[in-house]
């Protein structure tokens, strides 16, 4: 009944490299995110580092297993569900930032501009 939640965990249990390559990926966007607010100030960065500290912690947690040999993997019928509702729950709050941040800056190009170059428009059209 809930394989749709547990496949992707047979796909990365035991591999910590698979994990670390997923928080490789979320730093990656956490830094550009980061980069981008300087411009666009409505980007959320911080789900994107939330998911890189879960997977680096997921990843720990697969290398020691590895290590240990854990065969009898209780963690993982707890923490896998966590990590992927945060994951995509982070994945979410990622797009939606996007998505303000685009309706923002539509926004901005369609509002007035300030009053003095208002201004200085309108002695142009009046002919003064």
């Amino acid at each position: 009944m809930l394989d749709w939640l547990y496949a992707p965990a047979q796909f990365m249990a035991g591999r910590p490299e698979r994990a670390l390559a997923v928080a490789a990926c979320f730093a990656v966007a956490a830094v550009i995110l980061r980069l981008a607010r300087r411009r666009v100030p409505a980007l959320a960065d911080r789900p994107a580092l939330l998911c890189t500290a879960l997977w680096v912690f997921w990843g720990i947690n697969e290398h020691a297993a590895k290590l240990y040999g854990w065969n009898i993997r209780v963690d993982t019928v707890f923490l896998w569900p966590i990590l992927a509702i945060v994951t995509l729950a982070c994945v979410g709050l990622t797009i939606a930032s996007l998505r303000a941040a685009v309706r923002g800056s539509e926004a901005h190009a369609a509002a007035p501009r300030d009053g003095a170059a208002y201004d200085e428009d309108m002695k142009d059209t009046d002919g003064h």
